[in-house]
């Protein structure tokens, strides 16, 4: 399922701030600019497929900032972003070095280095927020912490750019198992791109294992809410040993375990966050999503985001309410 949001829904002298407040919540915390002198309009549709967040994003001109104040209270920052120009261009400043994305142009870039964005024209782009463990160490190697462009003018450099320009295209045409495969197809082929890049093929990993992962996935992401999801029910569904099961999984750097976790924290964090789901007990959000202790749950959920599941819901409640037009 997609999400939808636009300034167009709230006053404009009050347009920029709140789109700052709505990319911090879904993307990444960002600093509000100097207020323009033209009006500011620009929306936003954004979609969970799997392990991937996928943005469809159009602006008139604004300025953008991810300063170390914004980086430092971020626990997202193990995440990685690529974003496809479509029209209009950015000018990107991060780690002292300026790269002009021009429409066409695929770019990657690390959030946890400080960066601004400077647009001066209307833009359209799409937004690929990536598991860092799961696209692989030669990022490290090719960002240096400064934004890349990507060479995408032949070989598997121009179908990475193709799948990711179908993906984001076809955006909410899926269905959430399909969308969990296809996200993981994407870490795949930007993983084995950026290996290619590299020089080091270590991304070029065995097919069979290659071929599973995005089907186990699909399974978790269907049965998060089964508290008996395990490592030793996820290998019996897919008809292999646990120790296969693992192996699969330390491919891309984390247990079978920690991919459970994580989902489950996720799915309870957005409803957490959910206005619409503001009177529903934590001990319900909680056991919902397959955590039956709820002070485990607590102190899983503080270890993630950094703060309690109650104090989360309180600042989460509170910005929603700050930003309310209504």
């Amino acid at each position: 399922m997609s999400t939808a949001t636009s300034t167009d829904d709230y006053p404009d002298h009050d347009s920029v701030e709140v789109w700052h407040q709505l990319v911090g919540e879904y993307v990444q915390p960002m600093e509000p600019s100097p207020a323009l002198e033209q009006h500011f309009c620009a929306r936003m549709r954004i979609e969970r497929m799997g392990s991937v967040e996928v943005m469809q994003v159009a602006a008139t001109p604004y300025v953008v900032h991810r300063s170390p104040k914004a980086i430092e209270g971020d626990r997202g920052c193990g995440q990685v972003f690529c974003s496809l120009q479509l029209a209009g261009s950015h000018l990107i400043l991060q780690d002292g070095q300026e790269r002009i994305r021009h429409p066409g142009e695929l770019v990657i870039f690390d959030p946890r280095y400080p960066c601004t964005l400077i647009c001066d024209e209307p833009v359209r782009f799409l937004a690929f927020v990536f598991p860092r463990q799961a696209v692989g160490s030669d990022l490290e190697a090719l960002v240096h912490g400064a934004a890349t462009v990507l060479p995408t003018d032949q070989g598997i450099g121009a179908l990475v750019k193709s799948f990711l320009s179908q993906l984001g295209g076809q955006m909410g045409n899926f269905q959430p198992s399909t969308a969990a495969r296809l996200a993981d197809h994407s870490i795949d082929l930007l993983s084995i791109f950026l290996a290619d890049m590299a020089g080091t093929g270590s991304s070029i990993i065995d097919t069979d294992k290659r071929a599973l992962m995005p089907q186990i996935k699909a399974y978790v992401e269907a049965n998060l809410t089964d508290p008996d999801l395990s490592s030793t029910a996820v290998a019996d569904a897919h008809y292999i040993s646990i120790r296969h099961l693992q192996k699969i999984f330390q491919i891309h750097g984390f247990t079978v375990s920690d991919w459970i976790r994580e989902r489950r924290l996720e799915h309870a964090r957005r409803d957490l966050a959910n206005p619409v789901q503001h009177g529903v007990p934590i001990t319900v959000i909680a056991d919902r999503w397959g955590f039956a202790n709820s002070a485990h749950f607590s102190r899983v959920f503080k270890v993630a985001y950094g703060l309690s599941p109650r104090a989360y819901r309180y600042a989460s409640l509170r910005s929603y309410r700050s930003v309310d037009p209504h």
